[in-house]
């Protein structure tokens, strides 16, 4: 029916309501069924005339239109024009098109139904999971307090609506029992090794780690911390576990990265590319095959800026043990070196052999200085008693204790004989311990019981013993 099928309709009625009020009854007035029609298009027509109730669905012959699926139907009628709705069979195809309406509420699903709490102890929520048959994203929200210093039960309530507005619940009851003990003890975490080699410019793979616990199972650990196989050094990868009662427990795995130069061989062996040396991926007695290094060799496997053991080559080494040399002397864990004290750890080489090129000192009188053409040492015998990094001027510095091993020789058990004005005492070196902060190595390179001994000691003002300075430059 058009708008002016709609204005005659209208106009109709009015003019019948005239000549009744006339006093004429010759007009039919429009029937209630036109009436209704007439509504329902001017609304398909113009969504902003009044919108048509389920009183004039019914008086049109429509059936199916109710209260609750009234505004649903209005909307799909508001969509169409007049002539689409001019008949009682458009208006009840339309019908079928009345979506359904959402009435399921959601399903709530706590962590657990019960949970016993040990009176004293802590309560961790668990939360609960939600699913509807329409609407995803839900989520649910708790309700409800637990005094686990007071005995009893407790109702955790969940609640999550839809966007039809329907609402499901769900609940967890909390029962905090004096009968059960408060678990205070951490979970144990064994990491699968706690110590890993990694070739240099090769590939870490993490082992993780396994997780018991005197209450709670199938608890796992998480791991932090990363490796750079493309550095050498050592990285710490951290794993840690936390149980239901919050305890948490952590385990390390110290992982070394082997310098580059260092070949892994497929018996377990590594090799020093630089030196030819072969080492024994073990901390053992020698066997018939195997030989004990000496320090000069032991020393090309040392780096002092390691955390921990300075041992490079990625050797399966025991951090805790001091090694022999072939020549009597020692190197404990941490590097220091001193005369064998009889301990019979070491660490054997299989294959080749290596003696550092001696260096040549010369002795420059008028300058008081000693040189063997790289370095350039001020033998000018300072009493520095503290560590100070200024002591040294006129461009010199402190040396390295990689530079201050050079003038010690070991052959002989003395100090190059060029040197003259040095004092029968430890000397600084530039050389920080990895270790502590506070500590840097100094060498005695003098004879005597602890002539050629590295150590450690404490940048104190005022230390125990006399330490002295001896200083070096790079020559030009």
């Amino acid at each position: 029916m058009t708008n002016t099928t709609i204005n005659k309709i209208i106009l109709s009625a009015a003019t019948a309501m005239f000549l009744t009020a006339c006093g004429s009854s010759d007009s039919t007035p429009p029937s209630a069924a036109e009436i209704a029609s007439a509504k329902i298009q001017a609304y398909a027509e113009d969504g902003t005339k009044p919108k048509p109730t389920v009183a004039d669905y019914t008086a049109a012959g429509v059936t199916g239109v109710t209260e609750e699926n009234l505004a649903a139907y209005n909307i799909l009628v508001d969509a169409k024009t007049g002539a689409d709705v001019d008949t009682v069979a458009e208006l009840k195809a339309l019908v079928a098109e009345i979506p359904t309406p959402d009435t399921t509420a959601p399903v709530v699903t706590p962590a657990a139904a019960t949970v016993t709490v040990a009176f004293g102890g802590t309560y961790t929520d668990g939360g609960a999971t939600v699913t509807d048959n329409v609407d995803t994203g839900l989520s649910a929200t708790a309700s409800g307090t637990v005094d686990t210093n007071t005995a009893g039960d407790y109702t955790i309530t969940y609640t999550a609506t839809d966007a039809a507005g329907n609402t499901g619940t769900a609940t967890t009851v909390v029962t905090v029992s004096p009968e059960v003990v408060a678990d205070t003890t951490a979970p144990v975490v064994r990491p699968a090794a706690a110590a890993v080699t990694v070739p240099f410019g090769g590939t870490y793979t993490d082992g993780g780690a396994t997780v018991t616990d005197n209450v709670d199972t199938n608890l796992t650990a998480t791991a932090s911390g990363t490796v750079d196989t493309n550095t050498a050094g050592k990285y710490t990868i951290t794993y840690t576990a936390t149980d239901a009662a919050g305890n948490e427990g952590t385990a390390t795995t110290v992982v070394t990265v082997s310098p580059a130069g260092y070949v892994k061989n497929a018996n377990g062996t590594v090799t020093d590319e630089k030196t030819g040396l072969t080492w024994n991926n073990a901390v053992s007695t020698c066997t018939a095959t195997q030989r004990i290094p000496t320090l000069a060799e032991f020393q090309t496997i040392l780096d002092y800026s390691l955390v921990g053991a300075p041992i490079l080559a990625d050797i399966n080494v025991t951090t805790e043990s001091d090694y022999n040399t072939a020549d009597n002397w020692q190197v404990n864990q941490h590097g220091a070196i001193v005369t064998s004290q009889d301990y019979t750890n070491t660490i054997c080489i299989t294959e080749g052999s290596y003696t550092p090129s001696a260096a040549t000192f010369t002795r420059d009188a008028a300058t008081d200085t000693v040189t063997d053409g790289t370095l350039v040492w001020a033998d000018t015998g300072s009493t520095s008693k503290e560590y100070n990094a200024t002591d040294c001027a006129d461009g010199f510095r402190l040396p390295t204790v990689v530079e201050l091993e050079t003038i010690f020789n070991r052959a002989t058990g003395n100090v190059e004989d060029k040197f003259e004005n040095l004092d029968d005492a430890s000397y600084w070196t530039s050389t920080p311990s990895a270790n502590y902060n506070v500590i840097n190595w100094t060498i005695n390179p003098l004879t005597g019981e602890y002539g050629g001994a590295y150590r450690e000691d404490f940048n104190a003002t005022t230390p125990a013993d006399e330490k002295f300075v001896l200083c070096v430059k790079d020559a030009e």
